[in-house]
C-alpha cells in the first residue's frame, strides 16, 4: 500500500502533485493500493475547505486512489500507543516549560553546538510524575544505538542516536506530532513505500525509531524526491511559483490537460495522442524517475525566470511574446506549449 498525505495547511504547488503522480504511477507498477491520507492533526494550521480542494485537483488530473482518510481519525490510536511506550519506559512525560526550552536552544546557539534535549525529566521517577500537577508533553527516548535505512535514490543513510534525540510524540493537549502520527498510520495502514520530497529525509529515522519502539518489524521502503526549488531565491517551492500561483490557479488559468501536458512534452517520442497515465506508465516506465522529475523542474524554473523578467521577449522567429499571448487567449494549448519547450531549448537559463 501507497499513500499521499498532503496537509490541509495551505495551497497545493506543484511540488505535491507531483509526489501525488509519482505514488499514483508507482502504485500501479506494484499493483497495490493508493491511499489518501489528510494530515490534519495540526488544528491551529488547518484552512476550512483545502482537503476537499486538493482532492479535486487529484481528480483533475485522473489520479486514482482506493480510499480518502483523515488522520485525526485515529487520535485513540495515537493516544493508547503513546501510553504503552510510557508503560514500557520507552517513553517519559516531560514537564519543562516553553520558556526553559527555549533557555536550552538559546545556550546551544551561543556554543555553536546543535540543540539536543538535556533529559531532565527523563529519569523521573513514578511518584514525582503522579504528583507534579503541570502541564507536559510525552517524549520518546532515544535509540541506544544506530538508525540505519536505504533510500532507492539516495542509497544508504546512517543516523546517530544523538542525531534523533529524545523527541516529543504527544503535545500537551494530548495531540500527535507529524512524525508520530505518521508513523503509527503507516504501521496501522500497511504501507510498504513512501514516496515523498527529500526535505524528509531527517524525519526517517525518528519514524523507523518510533515503529521499532512499538515493535513493528515489516520494512517500509523509502524514496525521497528532489525537491523543486524557487529558481531565483533557491529556497523550496512552497505557495507560488514566481507569481503564477498554485496549481488550482493553473489549472483554472490553462486547463487540467494543459497542465498535464507540461510534465510530459519534452520527454522524446511523446505520443500525442489522447492522455491517460496508464499510456504514460507504459511507455516511459524505465525512465519515470529522472524524466519527470527534470519536467517539473524545469517548468518551476522557466515560469519563475519569465514572471520575474529574467526570461524576456525574443525577436527569434518563433519566441515572441505576442505568439504565445496569442495563443492562450484562443485557448491553443499545444501552439503555446510548442512555444514554452522551444524557448526552453534554445535559451541556458537553468
Amino acid at each position: 500500500m501507497l499513500r499521499f498525505a498532503p496537509s490541509p495547511t495551505g495551497d497545493m504547488h506543484i511540488g505535491n502533485l507531483r509526489v501525488a503522480i509519482f505514488n499514483y504511477i508507482v502504485s500501479k507498477q506494484l499493483n497495490e493500493g493508493l491511499i489518501i491520507r489528510i494530515e490534519d492533526t495540526d488544528k491551529e494550521r488547518n484552512i476550512e475547505g483545502k482537503d476537499k480542494e486538493i482532492l479535486e485537483i487529484l481528480n483533475l488530473f485522473s489520479i486514482e486512489y482506493k480510499s480518502v482518510f483523515y488522520q485525526s481519525e485515529n487520535l485513540k490510536y495515537h493516544q493508547k500507543m503513546a501510553l504503552q511506550l510510557m508503560t514500557q519506559k520507552k517513553a517519559f512525560a516531560c514537564f519543562c516549560s516553553d520558556s526553559k526550552l527555549e533557555e536550552l536552544k538559546e545556550e546551544s546557539i551561543k556554543k555553536g553546538i546543535a540543540f539536543r534535549y538535556d533529559g531532565f525529566c527523563e529519569n523521573l521517577s513514578d511518584e514525582t510524575v503522579l504528583n507534579t500537577n503541570a502541564p507536559f508533553t510525552v517524549r520518546l527516548k532515544k535509540p541506544d544505538h544506530n538508525i540505519k535505512f536505504t533510500d532507492l535514490l539516495k542509497g544508504d543513510f546512517e543516523y546517530a542516536p544523538f542525531d534523533v534525540d529524545s523527541f516529543i510524540i504527544l503535545r500537551q493537549d494530548k495531540t500527535p506530532t507529524y512524525n508520530y502520527a505518521c508513523s503509527v498510520d503507516d504501521m496501522l495502514m500497511d504501507i510498504s513505500m513512501v514516496i515523498r520530497g527529500e526535505d524528509h529525509v531527517s524525519n526517517t529515522p525518528k519514524q523507523i525509531h518510533i515503529r521499532e519502539s512499538l515493535g513493528y518489524t515489516k520494512e517500509i521502503k523509502y524514496v525521497h524526491l528532489p525537491i523543486i526549488l524557487n529558481a531565483i531565491t533557491g529556497k523550496k517551492m512552497s505557495k507560488t511559483i514566481g507569481n503564477v500561483v498554485v496549481v488550482d490557479d493553473i489549472v483554472k488559468r490553462y486547463g487540467a490537460d494543459a497542465f498535464r501536458y507540461y510534465f510530459l512534452r519534452h520527454i522524446p517520442s511523446h505520443d500525442d495522442g489522447d492522455f491517460t497515465w496508464d499510456r504514460f506508465d507504459a511507455a516511459y516506465h524505465g525512465e519515470l524517475a529522472n524524466e519527470l522529475g527534470n519536467a517539473v523542474q524545469r517548468i518551476a524554473s522557466m515560469i519563475n525566470r519569465y514572471q520575474q523578467g529574467v526570461i524576456g521577449a525574443y525577436s527569434k522567429p518563433g519566441h515572441d511574446i505576442a505568439a504565445y499571448t496569442e495563443a492562450v487567449d484562443n485557448q491553443q494549448f499545444d501552439r503555446a506549449l510548442e512555444w514554452v519547450w522551444e524557448l526552453v531549448k534554445s535559451v541556458n537559463v537553468f
